[in-house]
């Protein structure tokens, strides 16, 4: 059994994330664990849709650039986007090698 690297609303990630997003974005999930980080996320509504999608997913990409990510061990993203009701949702899944 894997114990938590960081769970709770606090890690490297998801930092970075809000950080670059700034207060469009919510992250009500996040769960870091020995081999892999989920982080969810939720544009707020009345937002401008594409132009949020757009955003999180050129930030999520360039997370690979960041010093934590490979002081942490990570190796892979993916990032799954949908959108309910005008506002996009995400999940983003960090593993480590």
């Amino acid at each position: 059994m894997s114990s938590p690297i960081r769970s709770g609303r606090q890690s490297p990630p998801r930092d970075y994330l809000a950080e670059q997003l700034g207060t469009r974005f919510e992250f009500p999930a996040v769960d870091c664990q020995a081999d892999i980080c989920e982080i969810q996320a939720a544009g707020y509504e009345n937002g401008n849709l594409n132009a949020d999608i757009y955003n999180f997913q050129m930030i999520v990409n360039a997370m690979h650039q960041q010093p934590w990510w490979n002081a942490l061990g990570f190796d892979e993203q993916t990032l799954s986007t949908t959108e309910k009701q005008g506002r996009p949702l995400f999940i983003v899944y960090i593993t480590r090698k």
